[in-house]
């Protein structure tokens, strides 16, 4: 059986590139995509220093100075954009 599909990838990071995956990888600059799909979180203030102590800049990772983060998630969407499955990991 033959499928008609593609894969894309979107990610947030300013720096992060793949060559490999140049013709499917998208950048998700201010977690717009994220913040759509619902799924953008704001890193809690109380970890905050934890992140810069272990050396993880989110202003330099994320481009901004927010500190929002993307929660993983994987989506099937079918030729007329709709959603057919999806898996999204919350922890």
């Amino acid at each position: 059986m033959k499928l008609n599909q593609q894969l894309e990838r979107v990610s947030q990071s300013v720096k992060q590139k793949i060559p490999q995956l140049a013709n499917i990888f998208e950048s998700d600059l201010g977690n717009r995509v994220a913040k759509r799909f619902g799924l953008a979180f704001t890193l809690p203030e109380n970890l905050r220093p934890y992140y810069e102590e272990i050396g993880v800049s989110l202003s330099k990772y994320n481009g901004n100075h927010s500190f929002k983060l993307p929660v993983p998630g994987t989506f099937i969407v079918d030729q007329q954009g709709i959603i057919q499955g999806l898996f999204v990991d919350y922890d």
